[in-house]
């Protein structure tokens, strides 16, 4: 019996890693600047460039920090410093021309449209602490001016 701990360890292993793996890959890290997460249930990792990123995964930017995240549908995202979106849901089928994201913004972030928001504006979901916002297919900013969550076309 004792040697098969380091198979069940091994197997464990495997096992998490693949649940933790499980959640398709959305979009990848275009851009950084100083320091990013993120975070997935107890998993926590650095982002760099290229780094993908998963439906689930809840992205933060330090202090100084941007970040720019590019969609697998062209969609980019840039979170200013102390940052945050959490990727709720997010499929993009190009072969089908189908789509919907699920997005929680809050701090500062600029949105760029990409095909989800054109093909289906309707099935995007931005949110914010204070606001749902809704995508036609342009860009936008949005953070705090005075302490307020602003947003500028």
């Amino acid at each position: 019996m004792r040697g098969c701990r380091p198979v069940f360890a091994m197997v464990l292993f495997f096992v998490l890693g693949v649940a933790l793996a499980a959640e398709p890959e959305v979009g990848r890290v275009a851009r950084i600047q100083g320091s990013a997460t993120a975070d997935r249930g107890a998993e926590k990792r650095d982002l760099a460039p290229d780094a993908q990123v998963h439906e689930g995964d809840l992205v933060r930017t330090a202090a100084g920090a941007r970040l720019q995240i590019r969609f697998s549908d062209g969609m980019e995202i840039t979170l200013g410093e102390n940052s945050q979106l959490r990727i709720d849901r997010f499929l993009y089928d190009p072969k089908a021309r189908e789509g919907a994201a699920g997005l929680n913004l809050g701090g500062s972030f600029r949105v760029l449209t990409g095909a989800v928001g054109k093909l289906a504006p309707d099935k995007v979901r931005l949110s914010t602490p204070v606001a749902d916002l809704g995508l036609r297919g342009t860009e936008f900013w949005g953070g705090p001016i005075e302490g307020l969550l602003d947003v500028i076309v």
